[in-house]
């Protein structure tokens, strides 16, 4: 794998942890305020959990590809 490609794969990793940290930060702040259930906030979040499990295991999935596919060219 080069190094521009693992920079790129640790850009979008650190891109979906932002994401995920910013609307579970939003979540519990409504939480907080009274503008939704704590139910609701806390299934908010796990939602927000899976997709981001599963995003990360996409950017890894593409990114393993990529760099075997970069292999089989050479």
């Amino acid at each position: 794998m080069k190094n521009e490609e693992l920079i790129g794969g640790i850009l979008w990793l650190l891109g979906v942890a932002t994401v995920f940290l910013l609307a579970t930060a939003v979540a519990l702040a409504m939480a907080r305020d009274g503008l939704v259930l704590w139910d609701e906030a806390r299934e908010a979040v796990r939602v927000l959990t899976v997709f981001s499990t599963v995003l990360v295991g996409v950017v890894v999935i593409v990114h393993t590809k990529g760099s075997y596919a970069d292999k089989e060219r050479d």
